[in-house]
């Protein structure tokens, strides 16, 4: 991951005062809900990269008063702040918040021996810890009750005691601005911020309906016709004369299954080891417990391939075909 330095931050909108530019975050604040939208929309573009709602706690604070402070993160104008609304956004690739549905993932098991097949996934989880969250605080200025910089304690508390009084009585004149704490790629752990890593992530909203309106204007001019009705493509139909099967089978398979072959077994292997094609064993009965006498892969678990391979073993495999020994 590169470093982050000022020079790299000019995909940040006109509309972010930036306030503090550290190794892992940049912060600033915008003045309306528009701009907010714009910052994140760039952020997102920048970093490949999507957030998810972690917390937010507006009816919290809409319950009680509002705390009054001088300085909210590195915001300090020496003017009355109160924080209305903080939420706070966590990387798509960080932890669970349903640990218990992320542990049934990680735990599944690894051999499906009935039911329906299942796709085999390396990782079940996106969700690998990362630490990076972006927060945003709603904030109410209180510009008429400012203080001169390096006024005293006192001086403040003055103020502030004013700025109650005003608030009870509904005369405190005030406006909003917003408090942004973007995570930069170093912010980021576990997993790469690449071009690739945005394959994943799902179509713009904008996008798709740019799409749906190029689509709509369309027109098909490249049109077949027919004096009968049909289909007018052809399409090779699988045969047994194009599909994949390997069977294998030693003389001394071939020995055992002449001795014991009056009932044999049929293992379908693939299932307990995941294989790419369906893999078969033929066991027979012996003195000594299960013996494999014959293997075979095909293509697809139909009852036409099983039945030709079956087939092949039964006849002593293909004629003019020597047995591996």
């Amino acid at each position: 991951m590169r470093d982050q330095t000022k020079t790299t931050l000019d995909w940040l909108p006109a509309c972010f005062k930036v306030l503090k530019i550290s190794r892992t975050h940049v912060s600033g604040f915008i003045t309306n809900k528009a701009d907010l939208s714009t910052v994140l929309e760039c952020h997102k573009r920048e970093t490949l990269i999507s957030f998810v709602a972690w917390s937010d706690d507006k009816r919290k604070k809409e319950q009680g008063p509002h705390r009054l402070v001088w300085q909210v993160e590195d915001l300090s104008e020496n003017v009355p702040l109160a924080v209305t609304n903080r939420v706070i956004h966590c990387c798509q690739h960080g932890n669970p918040r349903n640990n218990c549905k992320n542990l049934e993932l990680s735990t599944e098991h690894e051999h499906v021996y009935s039911g329906k097949r299942k796709r085999m996934y390396i990782q079940t989880t996106k969700k690998v810890g990362c630490t990076a969250k972006l927060f945003i605080r709603y904030i109410r200025r209180f510009d008429k009750f400012s203080v001169e910089k390096g006024a005293l304690k006192k001086r403040k508390q003055i103020i502030m005691d004013t700025l109650k009084t005003a608030l009870q009585k509904n005369e405190a004149e005030s406006s909003e601005i917003i408090h942004i704490s973007l995570p930069l790629e170093t912010a980021h752990q576990h997993h790469k911020i690449s071009a690739e890593s945005g394959y994943t992530r799902n179509i713009h909203p904008l996008v798709k309906k740019k799409i749906q309106e190029k689509c709509s204007e369309a027109q098909i001019i490249d049109i077949k016709t027919s004096s009968q009705d049909g289909d007018c493509v052809s399409e090779d139909k699988p045969t047994m004369l194009n599909t994949f099967l390997f069977v294998h089978q030693s003389q001394e398979q071939q020995r055992l299954l002449k001795r014991y072959g009056d009932m044999v077994l049929l293992d379908a292997t693939y299932r307990t080891t995941k294989y790419a094609l369906p893999l078969f064993l033929v066991v027979v009965r012996t003195n000594v417990g299960y013996k494999p006498v014959a293997e075979f892969i095909c293509e697809n678990e139909s009852i036409i391939a099983i039945s030709e391979a079956l087939s092949l073993i039964k006849n002593g495999m293909m004629p003019g075909i020597q047995n591996i020994s």
